[in-house]
C-alpha cells in the first residue's frame, strides 16, 4: 500500500511540467519581492490619495506581475487548481494584509470600540443593551469574548488586525461551492474567485459581526442552492397552484416568470436524515446571523425569498421561519433599541431624494483628493456592475439560463429604498450582490460549453420554436470575430490579465484612499491609554472629530462626545469660549479634550479643514485660561478642563 501511495505521488510530480514549476515558483518571488519592498514605505509622507501614495513603483510592478501569472495559469492546457488557489491566497494575503505589515496599530477606530464591547462581556460577563445599540445584537461578541478569553489574549487587538485576510480566505470555500452550482466550467470559477478578491475594496471585512456574518450568508446561499433544490413533483404542484393567478398578469409578465421560474438542476442526492440535519444545521446559523447584526438577516432573507418565490431551492416555508426569528429577535431582544431609535428605523422608508444623498452625494466632499477617492469608488462600482450586466446578457444571448445568479445579484437592491442606513445601505448592497457580480464579469471570457448547453437546453425544452431560434442565435454568435479573438488562448490571457490591472487600480484607489484617516499610531493609542489611565469614571472625552482609538476599555464608565457633530465651526475657527460653554452646560464635573492625527487627517480630508486646525483650536483653548495640557507626544495631546469658578470660590 506505501509503495503504491508513493508511485502516486512520484506520478503526480512527475506530472508537473517545468512551465507549471515556473508557475509555482513565479508568485512565491513575487511575494518576497512585494515583501521586501514595503520596508521603503512612510506613511507620515501619505497625502489624501491612501496607500498608493507612498507605494514605490516596484509594490504595484510585481502586483501586476501576479496578475499576468494568475491570467496565464488559468491559460494552461491541464488545470491546476492547487497552483491557482497558491495565486489567490498570496492576492488575499498582499492585498488585505499590507496593512497590518506596514502599520503600527490596527486600523480603523470603530474597531477599538469593538474591542470595547468584548472586554465589557469579558470583565461583567454580561450585556447592557442600554448601553449600546450593538449590546443588542451581541452574538458575534459574545464569541469574540470566549476566543479572547480561551486563547488568553488581553484584548481583540491583539489578533483583530489580520481579520480581513483571515475572512477572506474563509469566503473562497463557500464562493467556490456557490459558483460551481451557477457553472460547471472549472475556469470561469477560477475566475469569478479571482475578480471577486480584486473588487471586495468596501472593508467591511474587517474584525465585525458583518465581516463574519457574510461568510455566514455565502454558507446559507450555496447550501441552499447545492443541496435543496425543489424536487420534480413540487414544482408541478405549484405551478399548478399558480397558474390560476398568473393568467391574470400580462403576457410578457407570464412569461417572464415562467422563464425565471423553470426548474432548476437537481440536487445532489443527499439521505431524508441528512438533509433534515442539513436544514437545522442552516437554521442554527441564520439564528447566530440574527443575533449579531441588525442588517444581515434581511440581505439574507430577500435571497431566500427570491430563490423559494421562483422555485430555485426548497422548502417553501424556509422564508416564513427565518422571517418570523427576525422579528422574534427585534421585537423582544431589541426593545431597548427600538425605544429610542425608532424613527431612525423606520423614518428613511419611501424617501429615495434622501436615501440618494446619505449614499452617494454626501459622500463625493471634502478636500480635492478625497472627492477624487469617492468618484473613483463610484467608477470602480460602475465598471464592476457594467461588467457584470453585460456578462449577464452576453450569457443569455449564448443560451445560458442564469437565474439563481441573477435573482441573487438583484435580490439585495429593494432593501436601499427601506433604510439608508446611515450612508452606508449601498455599501452593503454592494457587497450581497458581488459574488454574482463577479461571477458575470468572469463569464465574458469563459464561456466554451454555450454551444453545448444551448443545444441540450433546445432538446429538452423541443416544445418552443422560440428556443431553437435562440440556439441558432448562439450558434451564429460563437461565429463571430469577436468570439474567436475570446477564444484565442493567448488573447484571453492578455485580456483578462489587462482587466485584473485596471480592478487592481480600482481596489487599491477604492479601500485605501482613505488610510491617512483610517490608520493609527501607538503613539495615538499611547494617548488614548493614558487618558484611561488617569481619568475618574463619570468624566466626559471630547473628541475633534471622528477618528479616534478610543473605547476599547471600561466602556460604560466614560461619556464621549465628538465636537464636529454640532460645533464644527467652532473648531474650525477656533473658538474656545463656544466650546467651554458646551462643556459648562452639560454640567460634567471633569472633562478632557484629546486631539489626535487621525482627527486632524479626517478634518482635512472629510471636511476640507486648513492644516492645523487642531493645533490652532489648542491654542486658543490654552490661551483662555480654562484648560491645562496633561499629555503630549507628537501624535496625542490630552487637555482638561479647569472651571474657575470652583476654582475661585475654594
Amino acid at each position: 500500500m506505501r509503495e503504491e501511495t508513493e508511485r502516486g505521488f512520484n506520478k503526480q510530480r512527475a506530472s508537473l511540467t517545468r512551465v507549471d514549476m515556473a508557475l509555482i515558483a513565479l508568485p512565491i518571488g513575487v511575494f518576497v519581492f512585494w515583501l521586501r519592498s514595503l520596508q521603503g514605505v512612510s506613511l507620515q509622507q501619505m497625502n489624501d490619495l491612501g496607500l498608493v501614495s507612498v507605494f514605490s513603483p516596484f509594490t504595484l510592478l510585481v502586483l501586476v506581475v501576479l496578475m499576468v501569472s494568475f491570467c496565464g495559469c488559468l491559460q494552461r492546457p491541464r488545470l491546476r487548481p492547487l497552483i491557482l488557489l497558491l495565486h489567490l491566497c498570496l492576492l488575499i494575503f498582499m492585498l488585505y494584509g499590507v496593512t497590518s505589515l506596514i502599520e503600527e496599530a490596527p486600523r480603523f477606530s470603530v474597531l477599538y470600540r469593538h474591542a470595547g464591547y468584548t472586554e465589557y462581556i469579558v470583565r461583567t460577563g454580561t450585556v447592557d443593551p442600554s448601553l449600546d445599540a450593538y449590546f443588542n445584537w451581541t452574538g458575534f461578541f459574545i464569541l469574540s469574548a470566549f476566543v479572547t478569553r480561551s486563547m488568553s489574549y488581553p484584548s481583540i487587538l491583539s489578533f483583530a488586525g489580520w481579520a480581513p485576510v483571515f475572512f477572506n480566505l474563509i469566503y473562497l470555500a463557500p464562493l467556490h461551492l456557490l459558483f460551481s452550482t451557477f457553472t460547471t466550467n472549472k475556469r470561469l470559477v477560477w475566475l469569478a474567485l479571482w475578480f471577486f478578491c480584486l473588487t471586495n475594496w468596501i472593508g467591511q471585512d474587517y474584525y465585525s459581526p458583518q465581516g463574519l456574518d457574510f461568510f455566514l450568508y455565502l454558507v446559507i446561499i450555496a447550501a441552499l442552492l447545492r443541496w435543496f433544490r425543489p424536487q420534480e413533483t413540487q414544482v408541478r404542484a405549484r405551478s399548478t397552484r399558480w397558474d390560476g393567478l398568473l393568467k391574470h398578469l400580462p403576457t410578457f409578465a407570464r412569461r417572464g416568470y415562467y422563464w425565471i421560474a423553470s426548474p432548476a438542476p437537481g440536487t445532489e442526492s443527499v439521505s431524508p436524515g441528512l438533509r433534515r440535519a442539513l436544514l437545522a444545521l442552516l437554521l442554527l446559523i441564520f439564528a447566530f446571523v440574527v443575533a449579531s447584526h441588525p442588517l444581515t438577516p434581511f440581505f439574507v432573507l430577500a435571497s431566500v425569498i427570491a430563490l423559494v418565490f421562483f422555485r430555485r431551492c426548497a422548502p417553501a416555508w424556509l422564508p416564513v421561519v427565518m422571517a418570523l426569528m427576525t422579528a422574534a429577535w427585534i421585537l423582544l431582544m431589541t426593545r431597548a433599541f427600538l425605544a429610542g431609535h425608532l424613527d431612525w428605523v423606520t423614518g428613511g422608508v419611501g424617501h429615495l431624494t434622501s436615501i440618494f444623498s446619505e449614499n452617494v452625494a454626501s459622500r463625493v466632499s471634502g478636500s480635492p483628493d478625497h472627492e477624487l477617492i469617492a468618484q473613483m469608488r463610484l467608477l470602480t462600482t460602475a465598471v464592476v456592475w457594467g461588467l457584470a450586466f453585460v456578462g449577464c446578457l452576453w450569457r443569455i444571448r449564448r443560451g445560458y439560463r442564469d437565474v439563481d445568479a441573477m435573482l441573487l445579484a438583484i435580490a439585495p437592491f429593494p432593501l436601499l429604498v427601506v433604510q439608508p442606513y446611515g450612508g452606508e445601505m449601498l455599501l452593503r448592497i454592494y457587497l450581497f450582490a458581488l459574488p454574482c457580480m463577479a461571477f458575470f464579469g468572469a463569464s465574458l471570457f469563459y464561456n466554451e460549453q454555450a454551444k453545448a448547453q444551448a443545444k441540450e437546453y433546445a432538446s429538452e425544452h423541443a416544445a418552443s420554436g422560440q428556443q431553437h431560434r435562440q440556439n441558432r442565435r448562439s450558434t451564429r454568435l460563437l461565429k463571430t470575430p469577436a468570439l474567436r479573438l475570446f477564444a484565442s488562448p493567448r488573447w484571453k490571457a492578455a485580456l483578462t490579465a489587462g482587466l485584473s490591472i485596471l480592478l487592481l487600480a480600482g481596489f487599491l484607489f477604492a479601500r485605501y484612499g482613505n488610510e491617512r484617516q483610517d490608520y493609527m499610531t501607538n503613539a495615538e493609542v499611547a494617548g488614548v491609554q493614558y487618558l484611561y489611565n488617569i481619568a475618574q469614571p463619570g468624566a466626559i472625552f471630547i473628541a475633534g472629530t471622528d477618528g479616534t482609538p478610543w473605547q476599547s476599555q471600561d466602556f460604560e464608565k466614560y461619556n464621549l462626545f465628538v465636537l464636529t457633530d454640532s460645533l464644527l465651526s467652532a473648531v474650525a475657527q477656533g473658538n474656545a469660549a463656544a466650546i467651554t460653554q458646551f462643556i459648562q452646560d452639560k454640567a460634567y464635573t471633569v472633562a478632557y479634550l484629546i486631539f489626535t492625527r487621525s482627527q486632524e487627517a479626517t478634518l482635512e480630508a472629510t471636511f476640507d479643514a486648513a492644516p492645523g486646525t487642531l493645533d490652532r483650536l489648542e491654542t486658543a483653548l490654552l490661551a483662555s485660561g480654562n484648560y491645562r495640557l496633561l499629555y503630549s507626544n507628537h501624535d496625542a495631546r490630552i487637555l482638561l478642563f479647569i472651571d474657575n469658578t470652583e476654582e475661585g470660590t475654594s
